[in-house]
């Protein structure tokens, strides 16, 4: 191991979902090493003192979890991955070769494979994502299972299948949707059916005009 649990330095926190008390502990690098998250490199000097896990189970070796960040219940973090910036990753979630950063949050028993998540962003339930940019607190959920797309300003997937798209502007699909080489933004929502090759731009203009009686 890398790294070590520091037993003498704990917390106890209120389960996100259960409500219970569940203690974590610090952990602390025992060797140099580097992590190649998503492009990004970190090295991380003997001596580091890293982010909250309840067990050994939730770090492996060749990732890292950073001071401020949290890992409980199953959830593991593998391969080349950095969890970081107060985020938060539990349930069952497997964290693989990624980068969850500033606020973000994995729970349920979702997959993050190979994806940047950032700015509150949330993957949640049994989705699948794989290869994907999530920022602006974009959320994938359900049954989702997601692969090389970009979200941002909020957009979400719910029960869908999306593939090579990109999602902005609050833009959603749900009710088991499949979606392939498309750009929504605008607020665009798509439900049901399947999408392939299409761009849209759905945007609501709303004139509030005031008349002033003197």
């Amino acid at each position: 191991m890398n790294y070590e649990i520091l037993k003498n330095q704990h917390i106890t926190i209120t389960h996100p979902k259960s409500g219970k008390h569940i203690k974590l502990f610090k952990i602390i690098a025992l060797t140099d090493f580097e992590v190649i998250a998503m492009d990004t490199k970190y090295y991380v000097p003997a001596g580091t003192i890293g982010g909250w896990v309840q067990s050994e189970k939730n770090l492996e070796d060749g990732s890292w979890i950073a001071h401020g960040a949290y890992v409980f219940d199953h959830a593991v973090v593998r391969g080349n991955s950095v969890v970081r910036d107060n985020s938060i990753v539990y349930d069952h979630a497997i964290i693989k070769d990624s980068l969850i950063a500033d606020k973000s949050f994995v729970c349920g028993d979702c997959e993050v494979n190979q994806t940047h998540l950032t700015g509150n962003s949330v993957v949640k339930d049994t989705a699948v994502v794989v290869s994907c940019t999530m920022k602006n607190s974009s959320v994938i959920s359900g049954t989702s299972v997601v692969t090389d797309a970009h979200l941002s300003g909020g957009s979400r997937i719910h029960n869908s299948t999306v593939d090579k798209s990109i999602f902005e502007d609050v833009s959603e699909a749900s009710d088991h949707a499949i979606v392939s080489n498309c750009r929504f933004s605008g607020r665009t929502v798509v439900r049901r059916g399947t999408y392939t090759n299409e761009s849209r731009k759905e945007e609501i203009e709303l004139t509030v005009t005031t008349n002033n009686n003197n």
